[in-house]
């Protein structure tokens, strides 16, 4: 029983913060100001956590590490295609091809060895092909879902908490 009025308490709380974060956005656009960049994923992920969505789907663990090293970027929701396939492909192509090289197509007694060329080749068209399916799956959910641009989530409220 004491583990479900922690989650009770929990959920309460969360709600509460929920309620006094989107009292906060709206009396932050009332003022007019744009919204600062934490204040934006805040809102995004709020946004993305609503529609039910795994939260490693909407805040993957690369763009999570990006953002504990201080980088601005965006949820991957909340991107362009063309930057979402260029970094999801960049990162996967590297990685995939660092360790396909170094366990497979470099070792001489590889069933098919591959020369540095060809290996690097081939890294960039898995990347490429990575990269694009993933922008495409982002794509398809921020129209499933009808998500905001990232500019336009200034004007957004949270729904059902307005000032009128």
């Amino acid at each position: 029983m004491k583990g479900f009025h922690a989650r009770l308490s929990g959920y309460a709380m969360q709600n509460i913060n929920t309620q006094l974060t989107c009292i906060a956005y709206s009396i932050h656009s009332a003022t007019g100001e744009s919204m600062s960049f934490e204040q934006r994923k805040t809102r995004a992920l709020e946004l993305l956590s609503n529609t039910g969505m795994a939260r490693s789907h909407y805040a993957p663990p690369l763009i999570r590490l990006l953002w504990k090293a201080s980088v601005q970027v965006p949820p991957p929701h909340f991107q362009s295609f063309l930057r979402t396939a260029l970094g999801m492909g960049l990162w996967f192509g590297m990685f995939w091809g660092l360790i396909m090289w170094f366990f497979f197509w470099s070792r001489p007694d590889a069933a098919t060895p591959l020369s540095p060329l060809a290996a690097l080749m081939a890294a960039c068209a898995a990347g490429s092909l990575f990269g694009i399916a993933m922008a495409s799956v982002y794509a398809r959910d921020r129209r499933k879902h009808q998500l905001p641009a990232w500019i336009a989530l200034d004007e957004q409220q949270s729904p059902g908490n307005s000032l009128d």
